[in-house]
C-alpha cells in the first residue's frame, strides 16, 4: 500500500527516523558517530530546521524537528550526499 503524501511545508513539526540498512549500525565506531552527528548538525544549522530533541543509538537515530524555512525533503538530500 503506497504512503500518503507527507505534510512539507514551513512551519510543520516531523518525527524522523533514521535506521541502518537490514538493522545495521548507523556508524561503526565512535569516530564514525561523531561525524554522523556533526554533519546531522551542520546541515540543521545550514539549511533551517529546528531539532527540537534526538536520540542515537546503534542502530537508529530518531529526532522531532520543527521545519522552519527548508522542506524535509530537502534535508534528508543534503544527509545522503
Amino acid at each position: 500500500m503506497p504512503r500518503q503524501a507527507r505534510l512539507d511545508v514551513p512551519g510543520t513539526l516531523h518525527y524522523v527516523i533514521i535506521r541502518g540498512i537490514e538493522k545495521r549500525r548507523i556508524a561503526d565506531n565512535s569516530k564514525n558517530r561523531g561525524h554522523f552527528v556533526s554533519r546531522i548538525g551542520e546541515i540543521a544549522s545550514d539549511t533551517g530546521p529546528v531539532i527540537l530533541s534526538g536520540h542515537y543509538e546503534d542502530e537508529r537515530l530518531s529526532q522531532f524537528s520543527h521545519n522552519v524555512q527548508t522542506p524535509l525533503h530537502e534535508m534528508e538530500h543534503f544527509i545522503l550526499q
